[in-house]
């Protein structure tokens, strides 16, 4: 019997099997972690919980088996970290996940849970915690993890484990597709609404908006307090009761009525928690519907023709001379000078798809540069951004009304993907979860982002169907600023921004206005937005090209960009759950270059063809002039259009010919 404790003890750090016969006077009962051997000179019992050794038995035959070494250990363990660490954005809240991994036939279980950004992964070692690995700082290990499935992935061969883990990232991956996370990150301050629920009353009244909103979020809001304050106390009276136990189990005394009441308090603690994150959850889908403080500045109506004008760099007389001498619309101007080949585009992309051609190629690339290089002698850090986002990012950067009018979806391996409607997305998740500090701020962080955009522009059938102007694929160069929230600072950037656009549209000479926009036609993120509408004389109409927004903090929240200093854990880490301010953030075109071109044929037409504006020439390698290759536009060009009309396009264009 002795045998059995000897073979353990000098067995290497390593894994290893030995085999015992069992003698005909010893007994051997295995059970989950414990082994107990009982033989002539008694019985001895062995608690293996903390134990790295396996023990099975095989007829009349125990099958010792020593776990390897830490160090082994802990880079299988980093490996399979390293696959699955960025993939729980994805999977349900509160998602618990147990995996097996047989290493050599002897298992390592990790079970896996997240609530909301916290993950924690516990680490087991035949069934029982070793050590917690925390992949956020700041997650806490909690007991009792409850294991809703679970897979066994075999691997003999350390090389193996990056391949299991591969596999794991592929269920957890499928499991998220079913209910993918859509935890709802507060947009507004919950403080604001305990503290001052009539202030974001008034701003939904003036956007004229859902003011019922606000009642509801209070109302769960309440419960939730309560019911979270009840599961607390009960944790505490658990706790007590724990304690008590513990004494008279010493003493020998009785435990059985504790032991009834603290079996009723297990039940009431899972259903008050389960209710309280039920509450929580439904609080923060209705407070992220609410939408940012409206600016005292902001116009209150929900008529846009209402938009006020702060500036128009041209009188009504100057306008009209504009238009006597520039009668083709760009649809034309691009026709007669070939610079694009929309026919073709629409049998190859659909709707609205079109070719840039000739000098239209370089038109484009020229205003891209000239934007670029304007941009950073303000400042401004050129950034390539990506095309497209994960699911779960993009929730925290777009409303619904975007997911539904503007973004498409893309599918293929892992989380499902949009392409960007704009480089401010992801220029908005750049810094997600992080921290900037008075010092990192004390000039403002200003981006220029640059990318090729995808809209779906649903909603908008009918409207602009021929030409470029309005397209579901377009290149943008974006002006982008992150500030610190002290009062004053984001609207001073604001001020910059605008005046920025303003002076990139002087030095093209082009005819605009800047207009206020009204309350009820500003998205939810914005406290205020101005617009640049330049003039497009042969259609006698501004048009816009340019919209500059404050957020505040109202994505920065969303986002978890804080600002100021974090609190120091006990261990001198940073603790990224503490409470502190958000950054602001602000975003503001500064040309959509498809749209600009259009602008710009228009109101550099002459007789013969189109002059290129002076600060693009160095980019179009000297180009002045690009002549007409034909005299007036083809017959029939209203053909460019989707082959196969919808029944809403078909009424839309008899009341165009109108």
């Amino acid at each position: 019997m002795l045998g059995l404790w000897n073979c353990v003890d000098r067995m290497p750090s390593f894994i290893k099997s030995e085999t015992i016969d069992i003698p005909k006077n010893v007994t051997v009962e295995l059970g989950k972690r414990k082994i107990s051997v009982t033989g002539p000179r008694g019985t001895l019992r062995q608690d293996f919980t903390h134990s790295r050794v396996g023990i099975e038995k095989k007829g009349s035959k125990i099958v010792v088996s020593k776990w390897f070494g830490r160090s082994l250990e802990n880079s299988i363990i980093r490996t399979i970290c390293k696959h699955i660490k960025n993939m729980f954005t994805g999977v349900t809240k509160g998602f618990r996940y147990e995996m097996r991994l047989v290493y050599n036939h002897f298992p390592i279980i990790f079970a896996i849970k997240q609530e909301g950004r916290m993950i924690e992964i516990r680490n087991f070692i035949g069934g029982k915690e070793v050590y917690p690995i925390k992949m956020i700082p700041g997650v806490k290990v909690s007991e009792g993890t409850e294991v809703k499935d679970q897979v066994i992935l075999e691997g003999n061969d350390v090389k193996d484990v990056s391949l299991c883990a591969s596999r794991i990232t592929q269920i957890l991956r499928v499991k998220g597709k079913d209910k993918p996370l859509k935890k709802a990150q507060r947009m507004i301050d919950i403080e604001v609404l305990r503290t001052n629920p009539d202030l974001v009353r008034e701003s939904q009244r003036r956007r004229f908006a859902d003011v019922g909103l606000v009642d509801l979020v209070l109302n769960l809001d309440e419960r939730w307090i309560k019911t979270d304050y009840a599961s607390q106390q009960c944790r505490k009276e658990k706790n007590k009761l724990s304690k008590e136990f513990g004494m008279r189990r010493r003493k020998g005394e009785p435990t059985d009525d504790l032991t009834v009441a603290l079996d009723e308090l297990k039940t009431t603690i899972e259903e008050k928690t389960a209710e309280a994150e039920a509450l929580l959850k439904e609080r923060d889908i209705a407070l992220v519907k609410i939408g940012n403080l409206l600016h005292d500045s902001v116009i209150v109506s929900a008529d846009e023709d209402e938009n006020g004008v702060e500036k128009v760099t041209h009188t009504p007389e100057q306008l009209e001379e504009y238009s006597a001498t520039r009668s083709h619309n760009h649809v034309e101007l691009f026709d007669m000078a070939d610079g694009f080949d929309t026919l073709r585009g629409v049998k190859v992309a659909g709707n609205r798809g079109y070719f840039l051609k000739s000098w239209g190629v370089r038109l484009n690339q020229a205003l891209m540069l000239y934007a670029m290089d304007f941009l950073q002698s303000k400042g401004f850090c050129p950034m390539s951004t990506p095309f497209f986002m994960e699911d779960s990012v993009m929730a925290k950067c777009a409303q619904l009304e975007q997911f539904r009018e503007e973004l498409y979806k893309v599918s293929g391996e892992g989380e499902d993907k949009f392409l960007i409607a704009t480089s401010e997305q992801p220029l908005c998740a750049l810094h997600m979860d992080e921290w900037f500090t008075a010092e990192d701020l004390a000039e403002p962080i200003k981006y220029a982002g640059v990318s090729t955009c995808f809209r779906k522009e649903a909603g908008r059938h009918g409207a602009d169907t021929l030409g470029i102007f309005r397209i579901h694929q377009f290149e943008k160069v974006e002006q982008f600023v992150i500030t610190s929230p002290e009062e004053g600072k984001s609207w001073e950037a604001f001020d910059m921004m605008i005046a920025n656009a303003q002076e990139f549209y002087d030095t093209l000479k082009l005819p605009y206005r800047v207009v206020s926009i009204v309350s009820k036609e500003l998205n939810n993120a914005a406290a205020k937005k101005l617009d640049l509408e330049a003039y497009f004389p042969a259609s006698k109409c501004f048009r816009e090209l340019v919209s500059c927004s404050n957020c505040l903090d109202y994505q920065s929240r969303r986002l978890g960009i804080k600002f100021g200093k974090p609190s120091k854990t006990k261990k001198g880490k940073k603790d990224t759950e503490s409470k502190g301010d958000f950054v602001h953030l602000l975003n503001a075109t500064l040309t959509a270059t498809e749209r600009t071109m259009c602008c710009i044929v228009e109101n550099y037409q002459d007789e013969t063809g189109i002059v290129v504006p002076e600060p693009l020439r160095k980019y179009m390698g000297g180009m002045e002039h690009i002549d007409f290759v034909r005299t007036k536009p083809r017959k029939g060009f209203e053909k460019v259009r989707a082959m196969k009309d919808t029944p809403t396009q078909k009424e839309s264009r008899k009341a165009e010919k109108k």
